[in-house]
Parts: structure tokens; sequence; C-alpha cells
């Protein structure tokens, strides 16, 4: 007597028979999309590496300004980051006109792979005596709270790029602030 086979039975072994293909098949698929995603991506890549910790991390800027008194530059210097940053106060948590200093931290901001907000610290500090003040910023290797990328205590190297840029810009103007040649506030002007 011979079985045959029901139309349950014939569905299953099919079933069963492309669960199998597909189960080999599978590997291959996964390395094949890894690797276009690679190829995709990889010129790219380095560009989102973090610095190393060997990469410079401090900047500072000198400033020599003539026939200027402490008091004057330090005032200058406190009104410009106040323009610039809406408030001096968020920024610098140390305002001591008597010494001449401001110090305080910066945070930036910065996108990884089109997808995370990512952040880092820095420490901002100024200090002026009669005829020249100091700028410095300096990066602080942590991973902030706000930021998306807990594996990244350090910019990328887009990120870094952008900083020095800011750290640059923010200098020249300051020491436009600080001779006078660029009032930020004309508010008072009338």
């Amino acid at each position: 007597m011979f079985l045959r086979p029901t139309i349950a039975s014939k569905l299953y072994f099919k079933k069963d028979h492309r669960n199998h293909t597909m189960k080999a098949i599978q590997p291959i698929i996964i390395a094949t999309l890894i690797t276009l995603t690679g190829c995709a991506t990889g010129k790219n890549y380095s560009q989102h590496e973090m610095i190393s910790e060997s990469t410079e991390r401090v900047f500072t800027y000198d400033y020599s300004i003539p026939k200027s008194d402490k008091n004057t530059l330090w005032k200058r210097a406190r009104d410009y980051f106040a323009a610039t940053y809406g408030d001096s106060r968020a920024v610098f948590r140390i305002q001591d006109e008597s010494d001449g200093i401001l110090i305080g931290k910066g945070i930036h901001t910065w996108i990884f792979a089109d997808v995370l907000l990512c952040s880092n610290e820095y420490h901002v500090r100024f200090a002026a005596k009669n005829e020249k003040a100091r700028l410095q910023f300096e990066l602080i290797q942590d991973v902030p709270a706000l930021s998306k990328c807990l594996g990244y205590p350090l910019p990328s190297k887009v990120a870094y790029q952008d900083m020095v840029k800011i750290f640059s810009e923010t200098s020249s103007n300051l020491e436009k602030a600080l001779t006078g040649e660029e009032q930020p506030n004309d508010f008072k002007n009338f």
C-alpha cells in the first residue's frame, strides 16, 4: 500500500526546503551587504575617527594692546563674550575684574554620520594685564551629558577642524573688541 502525499505535506516539504536554502544563503547576503556598505562609506569613515590623545588640545592667543589698562581690556572682553554668547555669565563661572580674569566652559556640538548629535566641552580662559591680554581654549577629554556619542571623549577629526576654526575666529574678533575697533554692542551709541 502506497501512501499518497497530501497537499499539506507537499507544502511542508517545500517550505522546509526554502528555509534551508535561505539559511544557507543568508550569511552570503549579509557579507555582501557589509562589503558594499564598507565600500560606500570607507572613504568617509576616516573623518569620523576621533582625534588622537596626542593632538594639540590647548590653543593660546596673546594680544598686545598699547595704552590700554587691565580693567579696560577685561571689560571689553566681558562685553564681547556677552554679545557673542548672549550672556557672559552663561559661559564664565568666574569673572574677577580686579584680577582681570574670566574662566568658564564652552560646548561644541557636531553631527556624527548625519545621525547623532555629539558634543565636546572646552575650557575658556581670559586674562588681562596692562597693555596685553591672553585667551586660551583647552579641549576637555570627557563625554558631556548632552552628547549621544558615548565613545567620543574627544571630537572627530572634522569636528576638531571646525573647533579650531571657531577658536581662531573668536580670537580674531576678540582682538578687534580689545583694540576698540569693533564694538559688539551699538546699543549705547545714541
